[in-house]
């Protein structure tokens, strides 16, 4: 009883076809489309943790910098061009 237990909670090996359709699909949005994990997960229906976990068994790398809610940056902050005695 035990044996079988282990087998069904221990996943089993990716197929060849497997790993290259998860990877094409993760590499097109984590990378060409510059989607997050959490946007990931939400579109394919798994959690950010899965997602992460296949980027890493695939061996794509962490793009966090390009990412553009992440580090504390945002694209809705505007730095004034010119400035003025007023500004201090």
């Amino acid at each position: 009883m035990t044996l079988i237990l282990y087998y069904l909670s221990v996943p089993r090996p990716w197929t060849l076809e497997e790993k290259k359709k998860f990877y094409d699909v993760l590499y097109l949005l984590y990378v060409v489309k510059n989607f997050s994990i959490s946007e990931i997960g939400k579109k394919l229906l798994l959690a950010e943790s899965t997602v992460w976990n296949r980027l890493a068994r695939l061996g794509i790398s962490s793009r966090r910098h390009l990412k553009i809610n992440c580090n504390n940056t945002s694209r809705k902050a505007t730095l004034p061009s010119n400035y003025t005695s007023r500004l201090a």
